[in-house]
């Protein structure tokens, strides 16, 4: 998981000329000294890309269908048939990474709807079957099996839900629709086909192996109220200029994870391009590992971002934040790196800003 930790905005002031300005008797004048407002900032730290979009598994939904042709009987024609049993329909593929080698799982949440187009029914007793490989004949690739207690009449619609535990999944998987047994029928026309819909709702992971030299490109975008820096430099105050609003971001990292990585983040105002936080993209260094691809050290980075009056009144136009992630294993020799949970990529964000007041100004 990506930890962002944002440490205490600091702002200083160079007041010795205002003070000094002061002893000297001239007429008094109100200084705005409030501080850069910091909420600004806090859009930085809520960006959400971790391990589970690496799998691209969590809170997606997949869908399917059984035609007349997967249960032996013609579309559009008058037909006709004793009781049919079927022992398996599929393979369903649901689709996975290519980066991915395996995934060791603690807990999955899954389920499936159904609804039954066709003009017969189903006899209770038909299961759904997840499958670690194509191969019907095995036992040892079944992830779950679940069993529909009850008929499932033409026109109806059923569903199940399940939490498994403690499972490994391959870079494919398959679902099953095994053992469907069908009421004799009499002068029938299939006519339309079958939905299914597979969905998987939380993926809670504990190891993840990537095959080396592959990559792939997450994002997440992040919505925020666009907020008022501060009166303190607004575009119609002559005391401050461009020129003396400087600081910078410092973006410390320390990566444990052996993936390397350029990340951007991207002020927006709706689909407007505002401005982003790096002029190129940061570039993180994967971490060393081992013969087995487990991570062997903790690769640490500074990046410093200066930080302009006009990048600052930027991003107090937009309204949302887009974090782009391409990730890649390029360089291992291994054929593959391994994840767990405990390997975190951590990245702290310290800012840094001087604002010079020219106190002849005001």
């Amino acid at each position: 998981m990506i930890l962002f930790l944002l440490q205490i905005v600091t702002m200083r002031y160079l007041f010795i000329f205002i003070f000094c300005f002061s002893l000297f008797g001239c007429k008094k004048h109100v200084v705005d000294d409030s501080p850069i407002e910091s909420n600004w900032l806090l859009p930085l730290i809520k960006g959400n890309v971790s391990l589970n979009d690496l799998t691209q598994l969590e809170g997606k939904s997949f869908q399917y269908q059984i035609s007349p042709d997967d249960i032996g009987m013609p579309a559009n024609l008058v037909v006709s048939s004793p009781d049919l049993e079927i022992d398996f329909l599929g393979p369903f593929a649901i689709p996975t990474q290519e980066i991915i080698k395996y995934l060791k799982v603690d807990s999955i949440e899954v389920g499936m709807n159904i609804h039954n187009l066709f003009p017969v029914n189903f006899k209770s007793g038909f299961t759904v079957t997840l499958r670690s490989s194509k191969d019907t004949t095995a036992t040892n690739n079944i992830l779950f099996s679940s069993t529909f207690s009850n008929a499932l009449q033409s026109n109806g619609k059923d569903s199940i839900l399940l939490n498994i535990t403690d499972v490994t999944i391959n870079d494919s998987v398959y679902f099953f629709i095994e053992h469907l047994r069908i009421d004799a029928f009499t002068n029938v026309v299939f006519n339309e086909s079958i939905p299914i819909e597979f969905f998987i709702n939380k993926v809670r992971l504990n190891e993840v192996a990537l095959f080396s030299n592959q990559s792939i490109d997450l994002s997440d975008t992040v919505a925020f109220e666009p907020g008022d820096l501060s009166s303190a430099y607004n575009s119609g105050n002559s005391a401050i200029s461009d020129s003396s609003v400087s600081g910078y971001f410092n973006f410390y990292t320390d990566n444990g994870m052996p993936i390397y990585s350029r990340m951007q983040m991207v002020f927006m105002k709706d689909a407007e391009r505002k401005d982003s936080v790096f002029e190129n993209s940061f570039i993180l260094d994967g971490a060393s590992v081992d013969g087995a691809g487990n991570t062997t050290n903790v690769v640490s980075r500074k990046n410093s971002v200066n930080l302009r009056k006009s990048k600052l009144k930027n991003i107090e136009k937009s309204n949302k934040i887009v974090y782009s992630f391409s990730i890649n294993t390029n360089g291992y020799t291994v054929p593959y790196v391994v994840i767990s949970k405990n390997n975190l990529l951590g990245l702290q964000i310290v800012s840094d800003l001087k604002l010079i007041i020219n106190p002849f100004k005001f």
